[in-house]
């Protein structure tokens, strides 16, 4: 049974062409023999080269832009990436367990290393295309008085809000009931709870402690707990007739019934607060650059990644792998006047399709060998 290993897969998740090839580690064990660095870069460039040297231009002027416009991505920010993105499919997809993530990457020939190791390349080069998406914005008028407005309510008015809950459970109609018997029942359910709130708005008018009321009677237990203060997320989060209608009361007031949440609702104005603009637009500009890119930000930065040159195999790049091992400072591809060496794109090509590849070159490897051993070999005329 054929077997490949990634001996050292953590040598994959190194940075493009970062390590020096004396000091790189051996990344295959194909049937318990290790397979030199080279001999696997040397397979690479030549099987898979020709098809891959548009994305490895493409990610180096990626790379380029980057470094030109002052974004820099570690591997531990890619690492991180990754590890936030496990988890939000194994929480959506595996139901939080972890163990049956892995059974499934078994089944599809992987493992937890060798699928980090694929997603490398790709997680790195989303999170420069991030890093430039945001130090191409410009913080407009428009979009900062937006955030001003989301943030500290219309006009920078901001109202801290005490609420308290009157929920409305209407009895179960008869089996028999029509539609308009059952909106009779709940039109009646409504009123009897929207007399108990207008009865206990009185009480707090004359005088008693709203937070004393909303200890009694408030019906929603994470609100009456704090009784009643609403955070400042919570508090923008009710419809529109209730925000229109509490932005209208003063410090203290207390609105009438609304209705919101499948019950009535009582809103004290603890507190106003008014935020003027010009006093938190630098904040607003910290806001508005480390917001999440959308899809047109990252499709603007990639339409402006364009290529000055074509990249153009060499005839070099299809030596045959035999050959080829010990002439990895060859160049095998050129971008302009750049020449890509074969044991620079054989890396690239390893951190990006290393352990796809692995096995495809494992199986070769084998039925080469055993062709060796039954005396097999075919002449140019076959190959022809």
């Amino acid at each position: 049974m054929l077997h490949a290993t990634f001996v050292l897969a953590v040598a994959l998740l190194a940075p493009a062409f970062a390590l020096q090839s004396e000091l790189r580690p051996p990344p295959l064990r194909v049937q318990g023999e290790v397979v030199a660095w080279g001999d696997y870069a040397a397979w690479l460039v030549r099987n898979h080269g020709a098809q891959r040297v548009g994305d490895f231009a493409q990610e180096t002027a990626l790379e380029r832009a980057a470094r030109e416009g002052g974004v820099v991505v570690t591997d531990v920010e890619v690492e991180a990436r990754m590890r936030a993105e496990v988890k939000l499919r194994v929480a959506g997809s595996f139901g939080d367990d972890s163990e049956a993530w892995r059974a499934e990457l078994a089944r599809l020939g992987s493992d937890e290393t060798s699928y980090y190791g694929d997603r490398f390349g790709e997680t790195r080069a989303a999170l420069l295309i991030d890093g430039l998406a945001r130090a191409r914005r410009v913080p407009d008028e428009a979009s900062l008085r937006a955030e001003w407005t989301a943030r500290y309510g219309a006009g920078g008015r901001s109202v801290e809000l005490d609420v308290l809950h009157l929920t409305v459970q209407p009895p179960l109609p008869p089996p028999n009931a029509t539609r308009d018997e059952v909106r009779a029942i709940d039109r009646a359910a409504r009123e009897v709870v929207r007399v108990r709130a207008v009865a206990l708005r009185e009480r707090a008018v004359a005088g008693e402690p709203f937070i004393e009321l909303v200890h009694s009677f408030s019906e929603e237990p994470v609100t009456r707990a704090r009784g009643g203060r609403l955070s400042t997320g919570e508090s923008t989060s009710w419809t529109r007739t209730v925000r229109d209608a509490v932005v209208q009361l003063e410090a203290g007031e207390i609105s009438e019934p609304l209705w919101a949440r499948g019950g009535w609702n009582l809103f004290r104005v603890a507190r106003i607060s008014i935020v003027p603009f010009d006093e938190v637009r630098e904040e607003l500009a910290r806001v508005f650059a480390k917001r999440p890119t959308d899809t047109r930000e990252r499709s603007a930065v990639l339409a402006s990644i364009h290529l000055d040159d074509e990249p153009e195999a060499l005839p070099e790049m299809f030596v045959p792998t035999n050959e080829a091992r010990s002439r990895l400072d060859a160049a095998v591809a050129r971008i302009g006047e750049q020449h890509i060496t074969r044991a620079e794109f054989g890396e690239w090509l390893m951190q990006r399709h290393g352990t796809d590849l692995a096995r495809t070159f494992a199986e070769q490897r084998v039925v080469e060998r055993r062709a060796v051993e039954l005396g097999i070999e075919p002449s140019a005329e076959e190959l022809a």
